[in-house]
């Protein structure tokens, strides 16, 4: 099973993905985060801030082998009304979703595919911080990635389902942070503890590092997988080098995990591939994760010397400390607001 990261694309053609040079068999299923809703008319919103996917882009999910993507990210909902017709085309397509949904039930409900004789459950949970609008029991939105929640839903299906192997597909962190939070390092770990078999990030549109943890993946994030850069926000949206590295994560429940790695080319948009290599033996893993089997409490001091994303931004410590990470989860949501305001100020200049 191959899992990449966040798939935008704007275009009305398809992307060309030629699969039958990818290094893996053509019969592995793939797994992804759709980083928008589908839409046939783009419209004007290539000059706005929002992310979506052309309907163009849903034969080349099927003619990859995606078999589930998660809709859990902060995008999936910038298109009004979009979600239904997205979750209608995914169904009609055979392409399983988690993650959002009509209300919240929908939203948590997994996606479950069969692949080399064993269930795989796939959860996916999006992180409000970074703007991913949650669902309710009357309103459409995404599955929220509430600690305390998320454990439990780990053991419910783990005690439901006994023999699944359990996937959760997180949206988290910031955007271009290198280093997991403390507290998603720490959550991801618990919720192994509790019956998970393997974590799998997304949204700092960056490839993260990767722990084993009772031999169980942690994949902090994978990064972007197709996502064209200098196309949408009136061509503004672009990321720095460190995203041209894009990771295809090969895992099968009980093997060890193999790492593809590929580059996007700007100005081409093309998506190339570079090499491959085993987790363990990987020198751009181990490069990527210098804090691999730290304790936690080494690893928030670690973290609050050598994270990334520096500008008045708040570190999550511990995902138990309910109340400190509301007061934080108040000042990003202020700081993003101006942010905002300043960006679409620019736009309209």
């Amino acid at each position: 099973m191959i899992f990449v990261g966040d798939i935008a694309h704007p275009f009305p053609q398809p992307p060309i993905w030629d699969q039958n040079r990818w290094p893996w068999a053509t019969g592995q299923s793939m797994i992804a985060n759709l980083e928008g809703s589908l839409k046939r008319d783009v419209g004007n919103n290539f000059k706005s801030r929002k992310l979506f996917n052309h309907v163009s882009i849903i034969n080349a999910l099927v003619s990859s082998k995606i078999k589930a993507v998660s809709l859990a990210n902060n995008h999936i909902m910038d298109m009004p009304g979009a979600l239904v017709d997205t979750c209608a085309s995914l169904r009609a397509r055979k392409i399983q979703f988690t993650g959002a949904g009509e209300n919240l039930r929908d939203a948590a409900a997994p996606a479950k595919i069969t692949h080399a004789g064993n269930t795989y459950l796939f959860l996916g949970l999006g992180w409000e911080t970074i703007q991913c609008k949650p669902a309710d029991e009357h309103k459409s939105g995404v599955n929220p990635l509430r600690p305390i929640a998320l454990l439990h839903t780990v053991k419910y299906w783990r005690t439901t389902l006994p023999s699944a192997v359990l996937v959760l597909l997180l949206h988290w962190n910031y955007e271009m942070e290198l280093y997991p939070q403390p507290a998603d390092r720490q959550l991801a770990m618990a919720a192994i503890d509790a019956g998970a078999d393997a974590i799998i990030g997304h949204h700092p549109h960056r490839v993260g590092g990767i722990e084993l943890y009772k031999d169980k993946p942690i994949a902090y994030s994978l990064g972007n997988w197709w996502m064209p850069q200098g196309v949408y926000c009136r061509g503004r949206l672009r990321f720095g080098d460190e995203s041209l590295l894009q990771l295809a994560l090969e895992w099968n429940h009980g093997d060890e995990p193999l790492c593809h790695w590929f580059r996007y080319v700007r100005e081409t948009h093309e998506l190339t591939y570079v090499d491959s290599e085993r987790l363990t033996g990987s020198p751009r893993i181990k490069e990527l994760t210098p804090f691999s089997g730290m304790s936690h409490d080494n690893y928030k001091h670690w973290f609050k010397k050598h994270r990334i994303k520096r500008k008045i931004l708040p570190i999550y410590y511990d995902y138990r400390h309910r109340y400190r990470n509301i007061i934080k989860d108040n000042f990003v949501h202020i700081r993003h607001l101006v942010i905002t305001a300043l960006v679409r100020s620019g736009l309209k200049n």
